[in-house]
């Protein structure tokens, strides 16, 4: 009888739990993926001018030339200007590079060191000797293995060659000395009262490569106390994903200065890359970029008209990247909707490249506007208009 009651206990203890499992809802966990923030929203510089006596942006810079934003789209030596100015404006990238190391410090002018100037003539001279070297090197393996390649002919080969060099390690561990002699000359006492340049050095690197980028250094000076503020530019060249140094030397400047802020922006065709450097620099979504783009354009136009046109600053990367732009260059017919989205690519009797179709795909416009308020519109756009001065 004990063993019944225990056994009829039991199924009420089980049937209780299995009424308590059915009886609690199922809880299912949905997981939504985070949209991926691979734009930046950032504060930036507008280049100016001074011309005609007046501040005209400048649309981008190159060979030492200004491209003035204006309607004649004039080009001007900056050589000929006042120099750059700048206003501060907020920005969108679908980019951005990173920069480490930055240093600047003041040094002698080569024209108040002459180790300066010692240096860049050594180095012309190495440059020179490296030039040397690798057409010995060429000519010596084509003279020995003239007789056709053999472990012994390659063996030689080496030997010969390795003794070329040998020759010239004692000229460049004299540059090499001359350069730290430089060093010295500018840290030395006396030098300390005449500083009249500036040295910038980093390193620098993007995801996206850029295939000609430059910067603008922008400096903020005393002089007895005196705040001044000036800026220069200077071509770097390729960026990618390696780290590469960059230092160069701006002169002209007033004796015994000191340095109160230091900054570079980066720039390619006219379009501002942010970096780690660049103020109030947000991660954002490509759709929030195209908002923030779509309403400062409608801002701008609140009581006027403008016509379509393409969002430089969001940039397709393949166009960052490009080093011949004749392969993007055909023009193409789009429409585009009351918020710059594209419509349609038109069919005509020229037929679009894949490489040119894609890049218009991937392209973000700006909208026309009446008053304020986008409308639908057709747009004719090259993309290789990014990288033409005029």
């Amino acid at each position: 009888m004990s063993s019944l009651i225990t056994g009829l206990s039991h199924c009420v203890c089980w049937g209780g739990i299995l009424t308590t499992l059915v009886a609690t809802p199922q809880q299912v966990v949905r997981s939504q993926q985070s949209p991926v923030k691979d734009h930046q929203l950032f504060v930036g510089v507008d280049l100016v001018v001074k011309h005609d006596e007046e501040l005209v942006g400048v649309r981008k810079i190159e060979n030492k030339n200004a491209l003035l934003d204006n309607p004649a789209r004039e080009v001007i030596s900056l050589r000929d200007s006042d120099g750059l100015q700048w206003r501060l404006a907020t920005k969108v990238s679908a980019t951005s590079a990173k920069i480490d190391l930055f240093k600047s410090k003041r040094v002698l002018s080569p024209a108040k060191n002459p180790v300066l100037t010692q240096l860049r003539d050594g180095q012309a001279l190495q440059d020179f000797v490296s030039d040397q070297v690798a057409q010995r090197e060429q000519a010596i393996r084509d003279v020995i293995r003239s007789g056709g390649a053999t472990p012994t002919a390659d063996a030689q080969t080496e030997e010969v060659v390795e003794a070329e060099v040998a020759n010239l390690v004692g000229e460049i561990d004299g540059f090499r000395a001359l350069g730290d002699s430089s060093d010295r000359a500018t840290n030395s006492p006396h030098a300390k009262m005449g500083f009249d340049a500036v040295q910038f050095s980093f390193e620098i690197s993007s995801p996206t490569p850029i295939a000609d980028a430059y910067v603008v250094a922008i400096l903020r000076i005393t002089v007895e106390g005196e705040f001044r503020d000036t800026s220069f530019y200077r071509h770097i060249g390729r960026v990618d994903e390696s780290p590469r140094k960059v230092k160069f030397l701006q002169a002209g400047l007033p004796s015994d200065y000191e340095i109160k802020e230091a900054r570079v922006h980066l720039y390619w065709q006219g379009e501002e890359i942010p970096t780690n450097f660049s103020e109030k620099n947000y991660a954002v979504t490509s759709t929030e970029a195209k908002t923030f783009l779509q309403m400062d354009h409608l801002g701008r136009h609140r009581y006027d008209s403008a016509a379509a046109s393409p969002a430089w600053s969001m940039v397709p990367p393949a166009l960052l990247a490009a080093e011949n732009s004749a392969e993007y260059d055909l023009p193409v017919t789009v429409e585009l909707d009351a918020e710059g989205q594209l419509v349609a690519i038109q069919s005509s009797h020229v037929i679009v490249p894949d490489r040119v179709r894609a890049i218009v795909e991937q392209m973000t416009f700006l909208p026309a506007v009446e008053r304020g308020k986008g409308i639908p519109s057709t747009l004719t756009v090259n993309p290789a208009d990014f990288f033409k001065i005029n």
